[in-house]
C-alpha cells in the first residue's frame, strides 16, 4: 500500500538554521535521492552554498550567475573541496550532478515564470508557486525523473539489443539452410556426373 511506498524521511540538512527542521515524505522509487544518499546531501548544500535555499523565490533569478546559468562555477569549486573523498564517487560524477542541479534549476523556473509578463498584471505567481512546492522538492522531483527515464531508456536499449541477437539468430539459421541446400545440390550434381561419366 502506501506505507510500503513512500516512508517518511527527515531532512538531514548541512546546519539546522540554512533548511529548518522537518520531514519531506520521498519516494523509495527516485533512486539516487534517498535521504541517506550522498547525491541528497549534496542538493542540499549547493542549496546553501549558493544561497537559493535563503532566497525569496521572487527574487531568485537576481543571484543567479547568468540567465543561462543559474548555479556559479564557484559554488562546485566550494562543493568540491567538501566532497573530494573517495566515498561520492569520481569528480565526473559529482560535475554531471552538479550541472544537472543547474539545468533544473533553469528548467523549473521556466515553468512557473510567465513568458510575457507584459500580458497581464503583476502577480507574485512564480514566488507564490514555489513556495507552495518547495524548490528543494521540486529539484528532487525533476531530478528523479530524469533519472528514472535514464534507466528505463538503458533498459530499453538492452532490450533492442538482445533483440537484435535473436534476429541475428534467425538470419544465420536461414542462411544455414541455404548453404546446406547449395551443398546438397552440388553433391547430387557431383555424383550423376561421375555416375554417367
Amino acid at each position: 500500500m502506501e506505507s510500503e511506498s513512500y516512508a517518511e524521511v527527515p531532512m538531514l540538512p548541512s546546519t539546522d538554521e540554512d533548511l529548518g527542521q522537518g520531514s519531506i515524505i520521498f519516494s523509495e522509487e527516485q533512486g539516487i535521492f534517498r535521504s541517506e544518499s550522498w547525491e541528497s546531501f549534496y542538493l542540499d548544500d549547493v542549496l546553501i552554498d549558493s544561497g537559493f535555499i535563503k532566497t525569496d523565490p521572487d527574487m531568485l533569478m537576481t543571484i543567479w550567475h547568468s540567465p543561462e546559468c543559474p548555479l556559479g562555477p564557484w559554488v562546485f569549486d566550494n562543493l568540491e573541496k567538501k566532497y573530494c573523498d573517495e566515498t561520492t564517487g569520481p569528480r565526473s560524477e559529482r560535475r554531471l550532478l552538479f550541472d544537472r542541479i543547474n539545468s533544473a534549476f533553469l528548467e523549473i523556473y521556466q515553468r512557473f515564470i510567465d513568458p510575457c509578463p507584459w500580458v497581464k498584471p503583476a502577480t507574485r505567481q512564480v514566488g507564490t508557486k514555489l513556495q507552495l512546492h518547495g524548490v528543494k522538492d521540486e529539484l528532487h522531483k525533476l531530478l528523479a525523473s530524469q533519472e528514472k527515464r535514464a534507466n528505463e531508456d538503458i533498459s530499453e536499449m538492452m532490450l533492442d539489443w538482445e533483440m537484435q541477437w535473436l534476429d541475428f539468430g534467425d538470419n544465420m539459421n536461414m542462411i544455414g539452410k541455404d548453404i546446406e541446400k547449395l551443398l546438397i545440390n552440388d553433391l547430387i550434381t557431383e555424383l550423376v556426373v561421375m555416375h554417367y561419366f
